[in-house]
């Protein structure tokens, strides 16, 4: 989770740097180091409604030291909505069952102080979440409408069939952006012949490096393989 959130923290702020464009580094001033390690922060909300539907739909494929990942799925809004309602309701649930607990807890050991502090939590915890969420949502979303590139991987041009998506390829750093492309292509050749693959790339770099995988370009950066 923390690759992902790393890595689209990092490219959310370069973008607002005005350097999205050019080839991520590594080399960058303190203040941008920073600056990509808040965005990160702000991003493990969106990183974790992102990737655990993708692990429950076994699209998700991670390098053995867990610095690159790749999420690749079948092409199914429906499921990945199903998906993430369920993993949402798991974790309310969950949230909502550990409060009652601690409640109960501080009930019985009739410490007032203690009542206190968690009616209090129980407040505030609602608020802190949702605005962690829309700061996440904000970097993930913003640099996307603000670019030239396509919202959707597929278009037109896709060709119709067996269709998946790759929705992330993310490394934690510049220095393991190659990690991610050489896990891309094991994952391609992982998967059987007459798939179409599909993906939208934010950068002109990334899409040359879809194009180096065997990827064909479509309209406003779209790109797509069939296997």
């Amino acid at each position: 989770m923390w690759t992902h959130a790393t890595a689209y923290g990092g490219a959310s702020v370069d973008h607002f740097r005005g350097v999205s464009e050019e080839i991520r580094t590594d080399v960058v001033t303190w203040g941008v180091r920073v600056s990509r390690w808040l965005a990160a922060i702000a991003m493990i909300p969106m990183s974790f409604m992102i990737l655990m539907p993708a692990l429950v739909r076994g699209g998700l494929y991670g390098s053995r030291d867990r610095r690159a990942l790749v999420v690749a799925l079948r092409h199914s809004p429906a499921r990945g909505l199903g998906a993430l309602l369920g993993i949402l309701m798991v974790v309310v649930a969950v949230v909502c069952a550990a409060y009652l607990l601690v409640v109960m807890w501080a009930v019985e050991s009739r410490s007032g102080v203690l009542l206190s502090v968690v009616t209090s939590l129980g407040v505030a915890l609602p608020w802190v979440l949702l605005l962690w969420g829309v700061a996440g949502g904000v970097l993930l979303v913003l640099p996307i409408l603000r670019s030239e590139s396509a919202s959707k991987s597929i278009g037109e041009e896709t060709p119709e069939g067996d269709r998946w998506v790759i929705e992330s390829l993310a490394a934690r750093t510049a220095a393991d952006g190659a990690a991610a492309f050489m896990l891309a292509a094991r994952t391609l050749r992982a998967f059987p012949p007459g798939r179409v693959l599909a993906a939208g790339a934010r950068t002109k770099n990334l899409r040359e490096g879809y194009e180096r995988l065997g990827f064909e370009v479509g309209e406003e950066n779209r790109v797509y393989r069939v296997t």
